[in-house]
């Protein structure tokens, strides 16, 4: 079980998409895409968000129970949820890695001004660099020890580098 982790526009979901598909048997999880299934998310998109989190830990607990890997992608900038899925991983035996995908501020922006405009109405996806160092500050706070990887490289070296981070071996 891995949880991919970072600020607006660090790659979170691009990188666990590709990343499931190099690892046979593993199942990407986006936290926001599944979170606009959840009825009434627009009206009320931070609860959405809390049972969408809910949904995810259930899943990947069910399948590390059953041997099957999973890819998470979810800016998370407090314990709670990357503290649920270790404890969901511990229940199942399984081996939970926490990789915080890191990169500059302008540069965050700007991938995220870019995927904003493809967003659904109510997904607060642009965001200015100044934000996008508050999460990143807000990250290094919240998890000092966790392992960094630079986003800001190419897609196949960001890829590799958090295969290696999780220990995890690419097939394709």
């Amino acid at each position: 079980m891995v949880l991919l982790n970072g600020a607006p526009g660090s790659g979170k979901t691009t990188v666990a998409a590709v990343l499931a598909r190099g690892v046979p048997g593993m199942l990407h999880l986006d936290v926001d895409e599944v979170r606009s299934h959840v009825p009434g998310w627009r009206e009320d998109p931070g609860a959405a968000g809390l049972r969408a989190r809910a949904l995810v830990t259930a899943t990947v607990l069910e399948r590390a129970a059953a041997g099957r890997s999973t890819v998470i992608s979810q800016l998370a900038a407090e314990r709670t949820f990357p503290d649920g899925l270790a404890w969901a991983a511990e229940s199942a035996r399984a081996r939970f890695v926490h990789v915080v995908l890191d990169v500059a501020p302008a540069l965050g922006s700007a991938r995220a001004s870019v995927r904003a405009a493809d967003a659904v109405e109510g997904d607060p996806d642009a965001l200015d660099a100044r934000t996008v160092r508050a999460y990143r500050e807000r990250l290094d706070l919240a998890f000092p020890t966790v392992p960094r990887v630079d986003a800001s490289a190419d897609l196949p070296a960001v890829v590799a580098a958090v295969a290696a981070a999780a220990g995890l071996r690419l097939t394709r």
